[in-house]
């Protein structure tokens, strides 16, 4: 879900545990494809949703609903995860 905060900054609220990766598995996706998605959508937010060079700021929610202590093992957790390792290279980055 994209929202706007009252400064005009884009709030991502992104819902992990919703991913159902086993119909992912079903139709061929891996867990690659759906960190590879995510990146796409990062940039587009970022770059073309909200192209202030300077003043723009993307917040991101993470809603941990439904991710589950077994989940810590499984796809989950891995995409969380990678998801994680790639917010730390973008702020290294910035």
């Amino acid at each position: 879900m994209l929202l706007c905060e009252l400064q005009g900054n884009l709030v991502l609220y992104e819902r992990p545990g919703f991913i159902d990766f086993k119909a992912a598995k079903t139709i061929g996706l891996q867990i690659s494809d759906v960190v590879d998605h995510f990146v796409f959508l990062q940039e587009l937010l970022w770059r073309l949703l909200d192209a202030r060079e300077e003043d723009g700021a993307l917040f991101s929610v993470v809603d941990m609903s439904r991710v589950r202590f077994r989940d810590c093992f499984g796809d989950v957790f891995s995409f969380i995860k990678r998801i994680s390792i790639l917010y730390q290279v973008l702020l290294h980055a910035w």
